[in-house]
């Protein structure tokens, strides 16, 4: 790939999450404790881009809308000074509230997310600081951000730059733009076949899209030219959150991306990076996990892996 400034930006949410654990989730018309509140930063595209940027990836970040004039606006520009994240394009000015999101999470690591009601003042990215990028990477949306993200979607085609979307359904008009599609499903094991069917339906216009669907603690799937291919999840641990095990879970397969690997080492190492980033509360994995040492840890186990499919 040409030589720019950036290797990936990420253009979506900035978001402040605070997070409430319970032992058992709370009932209805039931008076519940918390154990546990955190306040973390949040937002798919921050929680992406704060995971690979401990790679020595050069990453961008550009908020869709502003922080605010708030504790929480204070919050989230302190806290992402810890990264090595270029935020000139975070629009600082304070311009009403930061946008949060408040949490739940239950013994079992499932979380119910409540946000904020959709920022009113979107912004369009800056196609000077789009050029400047490698590959794009566009969040899922609110209704009122879906403009934003399309506008974003045909700039970064006209500029040649590739693009990768989540969540996005093969109806919207940028869909088609895109190199590589994440969406995530909910399933059970015995439907996994039943599933494959409806994807190679979902997509069989789209041939040449490279569409990775999350399947949670089954894995994820891989449909590419009228192939679904299912890899099962490698890796296991203790789940503590699984607030945004997708966002880390992107962050791996952009890495992956880059480095030009396979789609079975990409797939492996994004599911790698999901689980472990289970291990901890809230999408960002915090600075103090050494995540450095992950790239290390995963190349060891796919080394195993290797030389296990060999001896087969």
């Amino acid at each position: 790939m040409l030589d720019k400034k950036f290797d990936v930006i990420f253009y979506g949410m900035v978001i402040v999450d605070y997070l409430f654990v319970f032992d058992k989730f709370p009932q209805r018309f039931s008076i519940t404790s918390a154990k546990q509140k955190l306040k973390k930063l949040g937002g798919s595209a921050t929680n992406s881009a704060t995971c690979i940027s401990r790679w020595g990836v050069k990453t961008g970040l550009m908020g869709c809308h502003h922080l605010g004039s708030d504790v929480e606006g204070d919050f989230f520009s302190n806290a992402l000074n810890e990264y090595a994240i270029n935020t000139e394009k975070i629009d600082d000015s304070r311009q009403g509230n930061t946008h949060c999101a408040y949490i739940l999470i239950d013994e079992s690591g499932e979380r119910t997310i409540i946000a904020d009601p959709a920022p009113q003042n979107y912004i369009s990215i800056c196609p000077q600081y789009l050029q400047q990028s490698k590959l794009l990477c566009l969040d899922g949306y609110f209704a009122r951000s879906a403009k934003f993200m399309q506008e974003a979607a045909f700039k970064a085609h006209e500029l040649q730059v590739p693009i990768i979307l989540s969540d996005t359904e093969p109806d919207e008009p940028h869909f088609t733009l895109a190199n590589v599609v994440l969406v995530s499903r909910q399933t059970t094991k015995e439907k996994l076949p039943q599933l494959e069917m409806e994807l190679l339906a979902t997509y069989k216009d789209h041939r040449d899209i490279k569409v990775i669907v999350t399947l949670g603690s089954l894995g994820c799937m891989f449909v590419y030219r009228g192939e679904c291919t299912y890899f099962a999840l490698p890796y296991t641990g203790n789940i503590m959150d699984t607030t945004g095990a997708g966002d880390n879970f992107r962050a791996g397969v952009v890495y992956g991306y880059l480095q030009e690997w396979d789609i079975d080492k990409i797939l492996s190492f994004a599911m790698f990076v999901g689980t472990n980033a289970c291990k901890f509360y809230g999408g960002c994995v915090p600075t103090e996990v050494d995540s450095e040492n992950w790239l290390e840890s995963f190349a060891k186990s796919y080394e195993v892996k290797e030389c296990s499919n060999v001896t087969r």
